[in-house]
C-alpha cells in the first residue's frame, strides 16, 4: 500500500486515498468492518490498525481533504496531526507542526 502511495501523481481525491487505505487497513483484521464505527472498536483494533496505517500516514495529504473526510478516523491520527488539521480548518494562517506532502 505505502508504495502505491509513494505515486506522486495518483488521478485520485485524497479523500477516496484516505478512504481506500482505511479499507484495505480495516481488511487487514477480518472482525472488523467500517460500518461498525470506531466506537464500537476495541481499543486492541484501535491501537492495531494505527499499526497498520502508520506508514501510510506520511504519504497523503490530510491538508488537502474536506475535514469530514480527514477526521472520519479521527482516534486513529497521530495526536500532531489531529491537533493541527482542527486547527488548520479554524486558522488558516496556523503554523502547522506536522511535516505534510506539499500539493501534487
Amino acid at each position: 500500500m505505502v508504495n502505491l502511495l509513494k505515486i506522486d501523481d495518483l488521478s485520485t481525491e485524497e479523500d477516496d486515498i484516505w478512504m481506500s487505505v482505511m479499507q484495505w487497513a480495516t481488511k487487514q483484521v477480518p472482525e472488523l468492518e467500517l460500518g461498525n464505527g470506531l466506537n464500537n472498536w476495541s481499543s486492541h483494533d484501535i491501537n492495531t490498525v494505527k499499526d497498520i496505517i502508520a506508514d501510510c500516514i506520511p504519504h497523503i495529504r490530510f491538508f488537502n481533504m474536506s475535514p469530514k473526510k480527514a477526521l472520519l478516523f479521527d482516534n486513529l491520527l497521530p495526536r500532531k496531526l489531529h491537533h493541527d488539521i482542527l486547527n488548520y480548518q479554524v486558522k488558516k494562517d496556523y503554523i502547522l507542526n506536522t511535516i505534510i506532502l506539499l500539493p501534487s
